[in-house]
């Protein structure tokens, strides 16, 4: 058991010195201390109250005793249900903790009284779900978590929430909602930060978050979310933080995107798309930190894919990419403000110099790719020597991966000269340029001899083939036929 108490002040700064001082008891900790039920005999006026890791299962009347508290810990015991007003007598409560017990259900007027509570947690429990006014007495609640239990959407109500008017924090992470509880969430005008992580929601559709207008930070990463609708983040003109990253979206939602003008931070990775094409980020001008890593199919990101309107963008992730071997020339064309570039663990072997102000980024990370230090790649070891030092003990560990002679070679420590091709880089452009005009050629001769062809043949043919009739008992061919016809048409105009 652990004490704390503390001197109360004194009214009258003349008092005797002799006058004993008063001291108020503020803290009684009494974590894993087996008990079964809550004690009674602790001293009145205390204002925190540990009693984590314990045994108790119920909660009857015992806190009537302390009026005063104004934190309460029971997470970490066995409680399994919470009865009507087990918590009226402490009106001056500030602290609510009841996660990691085994909690099934809340009455309606199981909250009853807590004019005061600004935080709650019942997060770790066994919730399926939280009967309409619940949460009614609790006005002045700011902070409310609910993860890690077994709440579903259609168990949600329009009043699930009623009377959270200043909620501004909810936790309804590790879940089993498959919708967003739009109703439930419509009221919360004043919520700052919504939490939807680990649930198993598959769309957003275009009324998911009516009603949120002060939202600053929406989290929805680890759901299966494959669709969203072009209007499902309008009226957030807010927010500020949004995560998607692992989720099953097979393309930027580019639309939707573009509602979010004041968006800063905005995390996509660990989807499934295999491309990111043109103009998939654009139109959010307050954006700063972007980042599309760990996307295990994405393979080309291509040219323009950051276009106009994300003046602000000073950092961008794009690495532990499984597959992604190439990054269009222009592909970071729109992105003027970039200091910060990660591009590392990918599948990348070679990059065009003009892909970036190389010289102008406080950090860039190119370390674990398999680069072809050909070439290509000449104008590498340059750029990092003249790189700034923030970025020396990265760019000591980007190193070769081909050719052979090359391999394990550190890039920054090489010559230029080193870089080789058995072509010049600019021969394979005419090679294809060769190929396709001989391609066209040989299209042409074949074209060509087959017309030939079939005429040869039908002139054999008819030649072969002439057609032979009898007559009076003579074998003639067609031509002698045409020739008596001739010669009997003559003798006929004569008469």
């Amino acid at each position: 058991m652990v004490t704390t108490f503390a001197e109360q002040d004194r009214d009258d700064a003349d008092a005797d010195d002799d006058v004993p001082t008063v001291t108020v008891m503020l803290t009684m900790t009494l974590t894993n201390a087996n008990l079964t039920s809550l004690p009674r005999f602790l001293p009145p006026d205390i204002l925190q109250l540990d009693l984590r890791g314990n045994h108790i299962e119920r909660i009857t009347d015992e806190l009537e005793s302390y009026s005063q508290l104004e934190m309460l810990d029971l997470s970490e015991n066995w409680l399994v249900a919470l009865q009507p007003h087990a918590f009226s007598a402490l009106s001056r409560l500030r602290v609510l903790r009841l996660n990691r017990n085994a909690i099934s259900s809340v009455q309606p007027s199981t909250f009853a009284n807590l004019s005061s509570l600004a935080v709650l947690y019942l997060n770790d429990n066994n919730l399926a779900y939280v009967p309409g006014g619940a949460f009614s007495d609790l006005g002045s609640l700011l902070t409310l978590d609910l993860s890690h239990n077994m709440l579903t959407s259609s168990r949600m109500t329009s009043v699930s929430f009623a009377g959270l008017s200043q909620l501004v924090t909810l936790v309804l992470g590790n879940n089993r909602l498959r919708l967003i509880p739009s109703s439930a969430l419509k009221t919360l005008d004043k919520l700052i930060m919504l939490d939807l992580s680990y649930n198993i929601v598959e769309n957003l559709r275009s009324t998911s978050f009516h009603g949120l207008k002060s939202l600053q930070e929406l989290h929805l990463h680890d759901n299966e979310i494959d669709f969203v609708s072009d209007w499902a983040l309008m009226g957030l003109p807010w927010l500020k933080k949004l995560t998607l990253y692992n989720n099953y979206l097979t393309y930027v939602p580019i639309d939707a995107l573009k509602e979010l003008t004041r968006l800063e931070v905005l995390d996509m990775s660990g989807n499934r798309y295999d491309r990111i094409h043109p103009d998939s980020f654009t139109a959010l001008p307050w954006l700063q930190h972007l980042r599309l890593n760990h996307c295990p199919l994405l393979k080309v990101v291509e040219s323009h894919a950051f276009s106009s309107g994300l003046d602000g963008l000073r950092t961008l992730e794009i690495a532990s990419n499984a597959k992604l071997n190439q990054i269009a020339t222009g592909a970071f064309a729109g992105l003027t403000s970039l200091d910060h570039v990660y591009l590392h663990d990918n599948q990348l072997i070679n990059l065009d110099a003009a892909l970036l102000p190389w010289n102008d980024l406080a950090l860039v990370d190119l370390t674990r790719n398999p680069w072809r230090c050909d070439c290509d790649l000449s104008w590498m070891p340059a750029m990092m020597r003249a790189a700034r030092n923030t970025t020396h003990a990265l760019l000591a560990m980007v190193t070769c991966n081909s050719p052979a002679r090359m391999y394990k070679k550190v890039v920054r420590d090489t010559r230029a000269s080193e870089y080789v091709c058995s072509y010049h880089p600019t021969d394979h452009r005419v090679i294809a340029a060769a190929v396709s005009v001989a391609a066209f050629l040989v299209v042409v001769v074949v074209v060509v001899f087959v017309y030939r062809a079939r005429h040869n043949i039908g002139d054999r043919v008819k030649r072969r083939f002439r057609y032979r009739v009898f007559r009076d008992g003579q074998l003639s061919t067609v031509d002698d036929e045409m020739q008596r016809g001739d010669e009997a048409a003559q003798s006929a105009e004569k008469l």
